[in-house]
């Protein structure tokens, strides 16, 4: 979506309160506070701020209320023009590139990039489980690079894989669906079991490399195949985890995007490759494959407002507030919304 059209779109705070209101409340206005339905619109300068009543509770609310958006200080048009740039974006962007074109300071574009992309997380927790065929895989972020040089100056190689500082990530991938990928203190069976459990349903058909803590976590469903990466057995017969190891590729795309990301943060950054991963639209194209014409599914991105209103319609009950003596992120405070 060009800039232009994404402006026209929303010119002004009112246009993005009604596109709010419309998502939030598809399925009919409620208090965030009760969950009432039974509610009215104020009157007088009031309605210029789309407040409402609740008869229940007696509150008063916006569409805003209850949500990271709540308490803001800039205009929501700001906010509006902040996420375009990011969620626009392939793999994201950097919020020192968008305070420059913005004219918002750096520190107040992270906290509110922070916001939405615990905002995803929260709602990839109230999406259904994986199913049919689920491939496992370990992502290792972070870290010394590779190859490098020591104080002395010889080269050195720094280990890969388990048994590195490297910060370890947890990734279950459906074929032609979607991924759950979770930052894990470490990569042993006590610590996945619990994850892979909840994520995945029992029934599923599991597909790993030849990590041993995989192998014993599949026997909790229905069937398990792996290939063993060490003796050069990458796929076989359809059996492959290449579904997880592409989403690995696009989580080291961060380090083409962002400078640094610190461990207690890097679950929000792999929230947003989750939700840019999930987030797409199968397309059947035509192609000319050994000269002749086949058709082929692609994955291409959602339409950008489509992607917004998916996120935002679970934006209530997730708040993310400011440290005041640092700062930065202290609370992420997340509960489910109530039965309407």
């Amino acid at each position: 979506m060009k800039l232009t059209d994404f402006q026209e779109a929303f010119p002004d705070d009112a246009a993005c309160m009604r596109f709010l209101e419309e998502t939030v409340w598809a399925n009919g206005r409620h208090c965030p506070d009760c969950g009432c339905l039974n509610t009215v619109p104020l009157a007088g300068k009031a309605a210029a701020r789309h407040l409402y009543h609740c008869r229940d509770c007696h509150k008063q609310f916006t569409v805003t209320s209850g949500t990271w958006l709540h308490s803001r200080k800039l205009p929501l048009t700001k906010y509006f023009e902040i996420l375009y740039y990011s969620v626009n974006s392939s793999f994201g962007m950097a919020s020192t590139r968008i305070a420059e074109w913005t004219g918002v300071s750096q520190k107040s574009v992270w906290k509110i990039l922070q916001a939405f992309r615990e905002l995803q997380g929260f709602w990839l927790t109230m999406a259904d489980k994986l199913a049919n065929t689920v491939e496992f895989d370990t992502k290792y972020v972070g870290g010394k690079p590779r190859k490098a040089k020591g104080e002395t100056g010889q080269k050195v190689k720094n280990k890969r894989g388990r048994g590195t500082d490297k910060q370890p990530v947890f990734v279950a991938a459906e074929r032609q669906g979607e991924v759950r990928a979770t930052v894990v203190p470490d990569e042993s069976e006590a610590t996945i079991r619990p994850l892979a459990e909840a994520q995945v349903d029992p029934q599923a058909h599991i597909m790993s490399d030849g990590d041993g803590a995989f192998a014993k976590i599949a026997r909790s469903f229905a069937l398990h195949s792996q290939c063993s990466h060490r003796d050069w057995d990458f796929a076989r017969d359809g059996v492959h985890n290449n579904t997880a190891e592409s989403f690995n590729s696009w989580v080291e795309h961060m380090r083409d995007v962002h400078f640094f990301v610190s461990k207690p943060h890097l679950q929000r950054y792999v929230n947003d490759v989750m939700s840019r991963w999930n987030l797409r639209v199968a397309v059947e194209r035509e192609v000319t494959h050994r000269g002749q014409r086949v058709v082929r599914v692609f994955m291409e991105k959602m339409p950008l407002l489509d992607r917004l209103r998916t996120i935002f319609v679970h934006a209530v009950g997730c708040q993310v507030r400011r440290d005041r003596i640092t700062g930065g992120i202290a609370v992420a405070s997340c509960r489910s919304c109530p039965s309407y």
